[in-house]
């Protein structure tokens, strides 16, 4: 089976049901700049960023556990990199006994069951987010809050304890409120380069 990227979605704060239901378009993850030495042995910055890790027409699996994908039995084999004995070997074992069966961190994005198609790659500052991609990032108008004609934007949150929401008057403020619990809230004022990915949701064969 032909090895595919995955990516990670947001749990708690609703992500990655809004990439399955088709309200989240767009993610951004950093761009790590790249360093050199100069003559005095300091770390400076080059210019450049390490290349995109997704690629125009990549087709990325969805991170989930294996024990949450439909049709992937404990007894079934993967072929995988394992850990025994403090050495690491190469062969077939049962999905179950895998790190990823309850952590999406450690699975093969080939053995997901949804998949995204990358459609669109750019880079541009955190801050620099425009209303609309906002929207695609998985912003969404509360219907419900809407006051006197003026839409309340919120995201959702998802934790045992708390389903609350929040709401604010612009796109962009939920959305920067929602980076900083996602990075920590000097994240977004440190307004680093981001590569912001389009995409949508098709099948494994990209289609």
């Amino acid at each position: 089976m032909a090895d595919i990227k995955k990516m990670m979605f947001n749990d708690k704060y609703g992500l990655e049901q809004a990439v399955l239901n088709g309200t989240k378009t767009m993610t951004r993850r950093l761009a790590k700049k790249i360093f050199c030495e100069d003559e005095n042995q300091d770390l400076c910055w080059t210019g450049e960023f390490v290349k995109p890790k997704y690629h125009v027409d990549d087709v990325v699996g969805i991170a989930q556990p294996y024990k949450d994908i439909v049709g992937l039995e404990p007894q079934d084999l993967i072929y995988t990199t394992k850990v025994i004995d403090g050495k690491k070997q190469k062969g077939y074992f049962p999905v179950s006994t895998l790190p990823g069966w309850s952590n999406k961190m450690f699975v093969q994005g080939q053995y997901m069951q949804y998949f995204i198609k990358i459609t669109n790659v750019k880079i541009e500052r955190l801050q620099d987010i425009s209303e609309e991609d906002c929207m695609r990032e998985g912003i969404f108008i509360d219907k419900v809050q809407e006051e006197n004609g003026r839409p309340k934007y919120a995201f959702d949150i998802h934790t045992p304890k708390c389903t609350s929401r929040q709401w604010f008057p612009t796109a962009k403020e939920a959305f920067e409120s929602l980076i900083k619990k996602l990075n920590g809230k000097y994240f977004w004022d440190e307004n680093p380069y981001m590569y912001a990915y389009s995409f949508e949701v098709v099948k494994k064969d990209g289609q």
